[in-house]
């Protein structure tokens, strides 16, 4: 028989044994628990940075809408468009790459107008070639925070309104007047995905 002795010794380190498993597997939930609130935390920094990034993304992008000499120009002319296709044409310009489709509906528009042959309202739809131009200069600024609206161009001359943008020069008023007055084969939604869009996406990709 084992000496009483020896018997409470064995109890009483099966019972610091267990104390022993117990504070260890307290100490290894804790380091987890540590871990885990760890992880948490840096991702939701990681995603406070991201959004932090994306207002300043979307706000520089904002700070350049009517960027250079004509932005005071270029604001009214767009702030012009975009009431003329809400009262005259029920639609909203939002000056997203989409609302370019809206803008193409709207010259189709002018062009059959054209095609009844009364030369009185010829000047108006000029000003209409000005003010949707500025609305599509307007828009790529928005969605890409670059290019900048001149007045006059060296080899088109004065009023010629040049639009640089990403080292390449676009006449946005000339796709207008040529849509307005020549006809869908210059369809502007063609030329703004052909121009614009597959360059962004492309470069997007690379």
């Amino acid at each position: 028989m084992m000496p009483l002795f020896t018997l409470i010794i064995l109890i009483a380190l099966a019972i610091l044994g267990f104390y022993a498993i117990r504070q260890s597997s307290a100490r290894a939930n804790k380091r987890l628990e540590d871990e885990a609130e760890g992880e948490q935390d840096r991702s939701l920094i990681k995603t406070r940075t991201n959004d932090v990034d994306e207002v300043d993304d979307r706000h520089a992008r904002q700070a350049s809408m009517y960027a250079g000499d004509l932005g005071d120009y270029q604001k009214e002319e767009t702030e012009m468009a975009i009431e003329l296709a809400r009262e005259k044409f029920g639609r909203s310009l939002d000056f997203s790459h989409r609302s370019v489709a809206d803008v193409e509906a709207i010259l189709g528009g002018a062009h059959d107008y054209t095609l009844l042959g009364d030369p009185k309202d010829t000047d108006n739809l000029v000003d209409w070639a000005e003010i949707f131009g500025c609305y599509i200069a307007t828009v790529i600024q928005k969605q890409t925070g670059e290019g900048v609206l001149a007045r006059d161009h060296q080899d088109l001359g004065d009023s010629s309104y040049p639009f640089s943008w990403r080292g390449e020069t676009l006449f946005l008023q000339l796709w207008c007047h040529k849509r307005i007055f020549d006809g869908p084969e210059y369809d502007v939604s063609r030329r703004y995905k052909a121009d614009i869009l597959d360059r962004i996406y492309r470069s997007t990709s690379e």
